[in-house]
């Protein structure tokens, strides 16, 4: 017979089992672009939450002292599944620390080097691209 516990035990194991998929699959969609990222980011706000829920609930039934004793091997699997997830996690922030990095030395090195094109004044003087040829606002001379 399964008690309360041993089946929140259980719910909580299946969350921290989609948080660890839906980790690995924001992991993937990084190199899919930002529509896929952000529905892999989604479906990830999702599986956290669904797993705050079970959380809530374990908590519920291990204080309630009806709800009966855990079976040990919905305990290890419980274990087990976080450890995973954990790890799926940590995978993660890693992959998102390096594309923040790489980002942030792309932008670098864009602002750094030299405009592929030019463009020209009124009066012909050359202005590199992407750099304003005067200040908004104001008349040319």
């Amino acid at each position: 017979m399964t008690t309360p516990l041993t089946s929140a035990f259980e719910a909580e194991r299946d969350a921290l089992l989609a948080v660890a998929t839906s980790a690995r699959a924001q992991v993937d969609a990084l190199a899919e672009g930002p529509d896929a990222f952000e529905a892999a980011v989604s479906a990830t706000l999702d599986a956290v939450s669904d797993l705050d829920a079970c959380q809530r609930r374990r908590q519920r039934h291990a204080a309630d002292p009806t709800s009966g004793d855990v079976d040990p091997a919905a305990r290890e699997a419980l274990e087990s599944a976080a450890a995973d997830a954990q790890h799926a996690c940590d995978v993660l922030a890693f992959a998102l620390r390096h594309a923040a990095a790489l980002g942030r030395d792309l932008l670098r090195v864009g602002h750094e080097s030299e405009p592929l094109g030019q463009v020209y004044t009124a009066r012909g003087a050359v202005a590199a691209t992407g750099r304003a040829v005067r200040p908004l606002g104001t008349r040319l001379p």
